[in-house]
This record gives C-alpha cells, sequence and structure tokens, in this order.
C-alpha cells in the first residue's frame, strides 16, 4: 500500500501550527495488506498531534483473521527531515498476540502526512509491520479528520 499527502502546488509547502494540541478521529481507509495477501483491519485507532513539542502519537490493532493475529501498534513519530515520508515519521512499539503468533521479534513504523484546511486538517497515515521471524510483513493506511 501506498499514501501520500502533499499540497496541490508541486514544491509548495504548508507551514504547520507551532503552538497546540490536536485530536484526530479515524474516518477510513484501506486497512492492512501482509505479503502473503492476507487482508487486515484497523480497530481502536488513535492521532494526537502536539505542535507544540512537534510530536505525533499513534496507535492502532491491525487484525488479521487468517493467520490469527492481532498487532497492538503504538508509539511517538517527530518531524520528518525530508525523504517523502509525511510530516511526521517515526518507528513503534509492535506486540503480537492470537495463535498466529510465535515468539517472534516485532517491529514497525508510522509516518503522518498532514493536508486539508489549514493544512493539516486531515491526517494520512500509513505504516509497515513486520514479524520478522514468522516472514510476515503487512502495511496499513488510515485517514483522520482534525476533531
Amino acid at each position: 500500500m501506498f499514501a501520500t499527502t502533499n499540497h496541490s502546488a508541486a514544491g509548495v509547502q504548508q507551514a504547520l501550527p507551532s503552538a497546540n494540541v490536536s485530536s484526530y478521529t479515524p474516518v477510513g481507509g484501506p486497512g492492512a495488506v501482509a505479503s502473503d495477501g492476507s487482508l487486515g483491519t484497523l480497530a481502536g485507532s488513535r492521532l494526537t498531534i502536539d505542535f507544540t513539542a512537534q510530536q505525533a502519537s499513534f496507535g492502532t490493532t491491525v487484525n488479521f483473521a487468517t493467520p490469527n493475529k492481532s498487532f497492538a501498534f503504538s508509539g511517538i513519530a517527530g518531524p520528518n527531515q525530508g525523504g517523502g515520508l509525511g510530516d511526521y515519521f517515526g518507528h513503534t512499539s509492535v506486540t503480537c498476540t492470537g495463535t498466529g503468533c510465535s515468539g517472534g521479534s516485532y517491529c514497525g513504523s508510522v509516518s503522518v502526512g498532514l493536508t486539508g484546511t489549514n493544512g493539516y486538517g486531515t491526517a494520512v497515515t500509513a505504516g509497515c509491520l513486520g514479524d520478522i521471524a514468522n516472514g510476515f510483513n503487512a502495511t496499513f493506511v488510515e485517514v483522520f479528520r482534525k476533531q
């Protein structure tokens, strides 16, 4: 999966707020897809951006029915220094529950791109996670709207 948010005029970036905290509500997205073709759903997603501290706090649970795995995904993303990964990027903690989890080592990352009203009314999150020991990788996309 791939997601991006950019200003419609090439090379133009909108300035983000320098203060305040904004909370975002999930409004949809395609969910998750794994390297083996499994489709997953997202549940309990949350996103808060502290523009004063320049941090995005993100969390979600990525559920796959086959194989039976649920990945709890959370972390803090800091300002991105370029590279097309959105306005914020960070590595996250990932835990796995379900019969499909078997003592693996899990990793994840998330990027947050802002667009819309005043340049930050909509947030598109794109993430990836890996179950390294079992060769299971997945990506997900979710869209949020500023509350």
